[in-house]
C-alpha cells in the first residue's frame, strides 16, 4: 500500500518560526515590563517602610540625640537610608531652633539643620541672616549655615532658663520667647525685634522637619522613595 507522507519544508519552519516571534515578542516586552513595575513598587514600598521605621524611631530619642545619629546612607534591610532633620513650624520661614534644656544645657539649631550643643546656656547670644546665610554666635563661637528662606524667626524655648540672663541680639530676624513669668526678665533682647510669651509652651517638645532618603545602593544618587514628617521630638 503506498502511502502519502508530507514533511515541512525550510520554508515552512521558518515561518512558523516568524509567526511565533511576531505573536510572542509583544507577550515578553509586556511581561518584561510588568516584571520592572512590579520591581520599582516592590522597592518603593520596601523603603517607604523603612523611612517609617526610623521616624517612629525618634518617638524614643531626644532632639540632641536625633541629632547626634542621622544616618548617611546608613544600611537598613539591604537598601540605605539617610536623614535630616530641620526646625519646622506651622508660620514657615527659615527657622533658628535655641532650646535651653533642663539639664542647663543648650541646644542651638540652625534652619539647614547645621547644630551645636553648649554645656551651658551662653551670656551673649547672637543671631544674623544676610542673603541666603545665617550665622549664631554664642561666646565667640560661631555656627553658620543656609538659611534657605527670605525671612528668619529665632524660637527661644527658654522655659527652663534659670539663673542666667543671656543678651540676645538680632539681625535680619526676629525673635519668638517662650518663657515663664518666673524667668520673663532673665532674657534680654539687646538689639533686634523680639516677643516673650510667658506661660504659653510647656517646654518638653520642639516640632521639626524630618526628610529621609532610601536608595538601593551606596553609590545611587537618586534615592528610591523620599518621605517628609513634621514631629514634636522631645527635648
Amino acid at each position: 500500500m503506498k502511502r502519502n507522507k508530507k514533511a515541512f519544508t525550510l520554508v515552512e519552519v521558518i515561518l512558523a518560526i516568524a509567526i511565533f516571534a511576531a505573536v510572542s515578542l509583544p507577550l515578553l516586552t509586556v511581561y518584561v515590563q510588568s516584571f520592572k513595575v512590579d520591581t520599582a513598587a516592590r522597592n518603593v514600598l520596601n523603603a517607604n517602610y523603612i523611612s517609617q521605621q526610623y521616624i517612629e524611631k525618634l518617638d524614643t530619642a531626644t532632639y540632641a540625640e536625633a541629632l547626634n545619629d542621622l544616618p548617611n546612607k546608613q544600611e537598613q534591610g539591604g537598601y540605605y537610608l539617610s536623614a535630616t532633620i530641620t526646625p519646622h513650624s506651622t508660620n514657615g520661614g527659615a527657622l533658628v531652633h535655641l532650646v535651653v534644656l533642663e539639664s542647663g544645657r543648650m541646644l542651638a539649631v540652625l534652619p539647614d539643620g547645621k547644630w551645636r550643643l553648649f554645656a551651658s546656656v551662653p551670656s551673649n547670644i547672637s543671631v544674623s541672616v544676610s542673603g541666603s546665610q545665617c550665622t549664631l554666635t554664642c561666646d565667640g563661637t560661631s555656627l553658620t549655615g543656609a538659611a534657605n528662606a527670605s525671612s528668619c524667626t529665632v524660637i527661644v524655648n527658654a522655659v527652663h532658663l534659670s539663673s542666667v540672663s543671656p543678651n540676645l541680639s538680632l539681625s535680619g530676624c526676629k525673635a519668638v520667647v517662650y518663657c515663664t513669668s518666673g524667668n520673663e526678665g532673665n532674657i534680654n533682647i539687646v538689639s533686634g525685634e523680639g516677643d516673650k510669651y510667658p506661660d504659653m509652651f510647656g517646654g518638653s517638645t520642639s516640632l521639626v522637619h524630618v526628610t529621609t532618603n532610601v536608595y538601593d545602593t551606596t553609590g545611587a544618587s537618586e534615592p528610591v522613595a523620599q518621605s517628609e514628617a513634621y514631629i514634636n521630638i522631645r527635648n
